[in-house]
């Protein structure tokens, strides 16, 4: 939990953890904890920008178990969409 505190002689806002531990301290302990994962798989870093940035990764589950549920050809109702998903994974250039 964050509590802020005032620095008087700086002037400036710290954020302090209840501990007492600087939040910059407390962030590098969980980036360290992380890992530095590296991937040269296009696939997996266009699914981590999405899930990073726009769509929830509780959406590319359920979106992976239907294809599993579901395997075979599929049929889309919107064939320039279509042209275009196959457009962007060529251009991924994935082996």
């Amino acid at each position: 939990m964050l509590e802020r505190s005032e620095i008087s002689s700086a002037g400036a806002e710290e954020y302090v953890m209840a501990d007492g531990s600087a939040f910059d301290d407390h962030a590098d302990a969980i980036r360290r904890r992380s890992g530095c994962v590296e991937s040269d798989n296009p696939i997996v870093a266009l699914l981590y920008l999405l899930m990073r940035d726009r769509v929830p990764p509780g959406v590319i589950g359920g979106l992976v178990r239907q294809l599993k549920d579901n395997p075979g050809v599929k049929k889309f109702s919107n064939g320039w969409l279509a042209l275009y998903a196959e457009d962007v994974f060529k251009e991924l250039d994935v082996k």
